[in-house]
């Protein structure tokens, strides 16, 4: 069978299992993104599906919905039949996800906890704040002044005897907000400044700085874009803002597209050629690189902030 037949085969079993996606989407059984669902919702969602089957888009898109002021809720859905596969509570509306899918939720710094969920019923609480990924796995975090990993394959009893660290040597006066990991090697790191101003900075090993040095009013949303590469945001959705792309040699790339500045969180598919964006009370699907938004595939949930893994 070709490729072609392949995908239609693919779409047409996703069209028999769509009311799986429906429910996935529910939440609490008769709700769709925090309303109530009705017929218009189920046509929407199997023509999600059908959308996301016919390009073979796969992975689990990770989200956060907000369950009650400050606070939300860890949701998954397998793509391309939107099946629900976890929910647990998290109290951060803010994740970071590894290539392979594993999700640690934590605010940007100073303060918080981290929240690390191996599994929708075993997960684990640390001290810090800025969770990150590297590209091999490895959970990172800032904790008590220091840039903190967590072992892998540690089975010690306590989590935190499993923690190994390197004092944060930032710049004077200024304290870091955000992580995002560019290779095994180099980070990017978001820091105030004085006033508003934020600044990036790319690090090595050993938080010896790098390169890259942008500063402007009001950065956030430092995150990765794969293939080596970050972005950070400049300005507030939906009324401005736009991202700023580059890589692990902190050279600018402008490559991404004007209108996935009007998205509060954005995600890069783990094959690196589909972003996901989410504005306006739904999640929209773009092929990475297009200049304009073709055809995008709309998945109806208010999520705050997006994660996309291998599973």
């Amino acid at each position: 069978m070709g490729k072609r037949g392949t995908a239609l085969l693919v779409a047409a079993v996703v069209g028999l299992g769509v009311a799986a996606g429906v429910d996935a989407l529910r939440g609490d059984g008769d709700t769709v993104g925090g309303r109530a669902a009705s017929t218009s919702d189920r046509t929407t969602t199997a023509s999600a599906a059908q959308k996301l089957a016919r390009r073979q888009i796969t992975g689990v898109l990770h989200f956060t919905v907000r369950v009650r002021p400050g606070q939300c809720a860890l949701r998954s859905l397998a793509l391309p039949g939107l099946e629900a596969t976890s929910a647990v509570d998290v109290g951060s509306c803010r994740i970071a996800t590894s290539l392979g899918g594993r999700v640690a939720a934590g605010s940007p710094c100073p303060r918080g906890n981290i929240v690390w969920v191996p599994s929708p019923t075993r997960p684990m609480l640390f001290e810090g704040c800025a969770p990150a990924w590297k590209p091999d796995g490895t959970l990172t975090f800032v904790r008590r002044g220091r840039l903190v990993e967590l072992v892998k394959g540690c089975t010690r009893p306590d989590p935190v005897d499993c923690l190994r660290g390197t004092p944060v040597r930032s710049h004077p006066g200024k304290a870091i907000r955000e992580l995002a990991w560019l290779d095994d090697e180099r980070v990017a790191v978001l820091v105030d400044g004085r006033g508003r101003v934020r600044s990036v900075f790319i690090y090595e090993a050993g938080l010896r700085r790098a390169g890259l040095g942008i500063s402007f009013p009001g950065l956030s949303y430092l995150h990765p874009l794969g293939g080596r590469r970050a972005v950070v945001r400049s300005g507030t959705p939906p009324d401005g803002g736009i991202f700023f792309a580059f890589d692990q040699r902190g050279v600018f790339e402008n490559d991404v597209p004007r209108f996935l500045a009007d998205g509060q969180a954005l995600a890069v598919s783990p094959d690196g050629a589909w972003v996901a964006s989410t504005r306006a009370g739904a999640v929209y699907i773009y092929r990475l690189g297009d200049r304009r938004p073709l055809d995008p595939i709309r998945i109806d949930i208010d999520a705050v902030d997006l994660g996309w893994g291998t599973s």
